[in-house]
């Protein structure tokens, strides 16, 4: 019996070692690999998801998706709260798939997986843990009323996502930097609304610095917190100011250009009415005077058509100008050099790679421009070009995100603003096209900075919105700030400059301009002031408007 039992062990190792010699050939069909790479851009109520299904090739998946629940439980086909469905994958070696999910509650955890289906098998990504966003609490600004009193302004997000505020109001001290409900303050009561809150605060004293915060008790389920916006400082001999400077020696005109080199402003083309022009001026800021400056063109080539809505900088000293329309509403694309110390213009040899358009924007990083958006009748774009004076030469860089509404389709930008800042560009505000029929113009708020250096051609990123849809307005950027005023809102003329940090991606309102506002103005920064005006604005007449023209002129110190 031993015998036999020692036979059949030999046998079996026998047979073992052969199969293990042999190369096993899984079928591959029975196994899927699934990844979610990153949660990103979370919201109150929404999230992105980027992931892949990996190694497919040669194999047709029947579907795929995304699954989610409230809490830690990892979801399944059969037991999950939430999914989008992504539908089958065949002739591929892999599948990458970035969506965004919508319908979350705010201030929850959620666990999400991706899941394949292939021949009644199910597969599925490990689990992967995130927060939706809790309601926020934003100081947004404050108005200087007089010598002892401001109007402040703040904002609770959330509300519109379930999130309630028992109350709301700003905390203040003269002595605490970050004032709590333990010091001054005032409560506006329960709130269900996203809109902005307001509250005139009087009786202050001349000289110290005085510190607020808007605040809010939120109440989200059954979690209850006190929240606190960022704190801003409010000192009444610390108010920016505006100052009326000379008027120049011609009519108010919208659409005009501007550019600041060698300590001086130059002003000049736009329109008024059907008159065009392309007539500039220099104006002097230390004696607050202005003198005719060469015609665009001249003295080489007198015959160059004026123009409104063109694009200015300013690179060594020298002003660029060029693109805008005719009176013939022509879209324009050349440009020109203006050299102040001679007074005259050269047309550039490097010609704009785009098409031709108006109401582009720029701004200049180093030694080098940058330009892009505008419109042309029924297009706005979105190419983006980076111009260095040096050769001269245009290159492509990373195009302009889309502005307008999806799923309407891609649109870029035109009437909106530009600046710079510590080696970052931006901007935002302005009027997005319909893409489609019926045609129309959009308003945004939109906000984006573009890093030179962030891939081969530039990145962009979107930062947090201008705290309300403007166009036609003004920009400009001053220690390591910037500042965004004038133009309209809907039909209106906006008056509120904004002010933009970057270190924190936060808008805070400024003081108002003391006059109406103006759209389509024009204002450069010379040194460390802004110099703007001109433009017009729309008066009501009878079942429509008609323009007024300004030839007014300011000087703006944000302090």
């Amino acid at each position: 019996m031993k015998h036999c039992y020692s036979c059949a062990l030999l046998l079996l190792f026998s047979l073992f070692a052969c199969l293990s010699c042999e190369k096993w050939d899984l079928d591959k069909e029975n196994f899927l690999s699934l990844v979610i790479n990153e949660v990103s851009a979370v919201s109150l109520d929404s999230a992105r998801i980027d992931g892949a299904v990996l190694d497919i090739e040669g194999v047709s998946v029947d579907q795929h998706g995304i699954l989610w629940n409230k809490g830690s439980e990892a979801p399944d086909i059969l037991v999950h709260e939430g999914e989008m469905l992504l539908g089958s994958i065949a002739g591929k070696n892999e599948a990458l798939f970035s969506i965004n999910i919508h319908g979350l509650l705010p201030g929850t955890g959620y666990t999400i997986r991706a899941f394949a289906q292939l021949k009644g098998q199910n597969f599925y990504s490990e689990s992967v843990f995130f927060n939706t966003q809790g309601g926020e609490v934003i100081t947004q600004g404050y108005l200087y009323i007089s010598g002892n009193s401001i109007e402040l302004t703040g904002r609770v997000t959330g509300t519109d996502a379930g999130v309630f505020a028992l109350s709301h109001g700003f905390c203040w001290s003269n002595l605490q930097t970050e004032p709590t409900l333990a010091d001054s303050s005032i409560n506006l009561g329960g709130r269900r609304s996203s809109l902005p809150f307001t509250y005139q605060l009087g009786g202050l004293l001349n000289g110290p610095d005085y510190y607020f915060r808007a605040f809010a008790i939120l109440q989200n389920g059954l979690n209850v917190d006190t929240v606190y916006g960022r704190t801003l400082l409010f000192n009444a001999g610390l108010v920016d100011a505006y100052t009326p400077k000379a008027s120049p020696g011609f009519s108010g005109r919208e659409g005009m250009v501007g550019f600041s080199i060698n300590g001086k402003g130059y002003f000049g083309t736009g329109a008024r009415g059907n008159e065009y022009y392309k007539d500039f001026w220099e104006y002097q800021p230390e004696t607050d005077t202005w003198a005719q400056a060469a015609d665009l063109g001249a003295p080489s080539v007198p015959n160059v058509k004026p123009r409104a809505y063109a694009t200015a900088f300013a690179l060594n000293n020298q002003g660029f100008v060029g693109m805008g329309r005719d009176d013939a509403q022509a879209r324009l694309k050349d440009y020109w050099q203006y050299d102040g110390n001679t007074n005259s213009w050269t047309r550039l040899t490097a010609v704009f790679p785009g098409p031709a358009r108006n109401a582009a924007f720029s701004f200049t990083i180093g030694d080098k421009a940058y330009v892009g958006g505008g419109e042309d009748n029924n297009t706005s774009f979105q190419d983006f070009y980076q111009f260095d004076p040096s050769g001269p030469a245009w290159l492509g860089q990373a195009s302009i995100p889309s502005l307008f509404p999806p799923p309407l389709g891609e649109s870029g930008i035109h009437n909106t603003v530009g600046f710079s800042i510590n080696g970052k560009g931006y901007f935002g505000t302005g009027f997005s096209h319909n893409p489609n029929p019926p045609y129309f113009n959009y308003a945004v708020s939109n906000f984006y900075e573009f890093d030179p250096d962030g891939e081969a051609q530039g990145a962009w990123q979107e930062k947090s919105p201008v705290i309300w849809p403007l166009y036609r307005a003004l920009g400009f950027a001053l220690d390591g700030k910037g500042y965004i005023g004038s133009g309209s809102v809907g039909y209106g003329d906006n008056r509120t400059m904004l002010e933009y940090d970057p270190g924190t991606d936060t808008w805070i309102k400024k003081n108002d301009f003391p006059e109406a506002g103006l759209s389509n103005a024009t204002g450069i920064l010379i040194g460390d002031r802004f110099y703007f005006g001109f433009g017009y604005r729309e008066i009501g007449q009878g079942s429509g408007f008609v323009k007024v023209y300004y030839d007014n002129f300011w000087e703006y110190d944000p302090l």
